[in-house]
C-alpha cells in the first residue's frame, strides 16, 4: 500500500462504497427520467383537450349541431339602407323611406333572397320581428328584405 494511506485503509471496502454511491446516482437519474417521461405523457391529455376546444365549433357545424340563430346585420342587396338591431329575443328593423308609405317585410333563409316569406306589412320605416328564427331548413341565419307596396 501507499505510504500516505492510513494503516487501517481497506481498498475492498472503499471500492464497495464507491460502487454503492455510483449505483445510487444511477438509480436517481433513472427515477428522474421516469418522472420527466410521466410528466410529458400527462401533458398529452391537456393538449388533446385544447385541440378539441379549437376544433369543436367546426365539428358541431359539420354535424348539424349549430349555435342559436344569428341575425344578419348586412343590408339586402336591393336596399342598402336597412339597419338591424337585436332587442331581447326580437330584431328591430329600420330603413330609409317615407313614413307615409306601406312596406312589405320579408324574412329569408338565404342570402340570395330566394327563400323568403312575408313576415309583415307595415306603414312607416321600422318594424320589430318577434319571431326571428327560420321555420324550417338547416340555415339558421335570418335575412330581411323590405319592399315598398304599391
Amino acid at each position: 500500500m501507499a505510504e500516505w494511506l492510513p494503516d487501517d485503509f481497506k481498498a475492498d471496502e472503499m471500492e464497495a462504497a464507491a460502487s454503492r454511491a455510483f449505483d445510487s446516482v444511477k438509480a436517481r437519474a433513472a427515477s428522474r427520467r421516469r418522472r420527466v417521461r410521466a410528466l410529458r405523457l400527462s401533458a398529452i391529455p391537456a393538449v388533446l383537450v385544447a385541440a378539441l376546444l379549437l376544433i369543436a365549433p367546426k365539428l358541431m357545424k359539420n354535424s348539424g349541431l349549430e349555435a342559436p340563430p344569428t341575425v344578419n346585420t348586412r343590408a339586402t342587396p336591393a336596399d342598402e339602407t336597412i339597419t338591424l338591431a337585436k332587442i331581447d329575443h326580437s330584431v328591430a328593423i329600420r330603413w330609409k323611406g317615407s313614413p307615409e308609405n306601406e312596406y312589405a317585410v320579408y324574412r329569408c333563409t338565404s342570402p340570395k333572397f330566394d327563400k323568403c316569406s312575408l313576415a309583415g306589412v307595415v306603414k312607416g320605416t321600422h318594424w320589430i320581428d318577434k319571431v326571428a328564427t327560420p321555420v324550417s331548413g338547416e340555415n339558421r341565419v335570418v335575412y330581411y328584405r323590405v319592399r315598398t307596396i304599391g
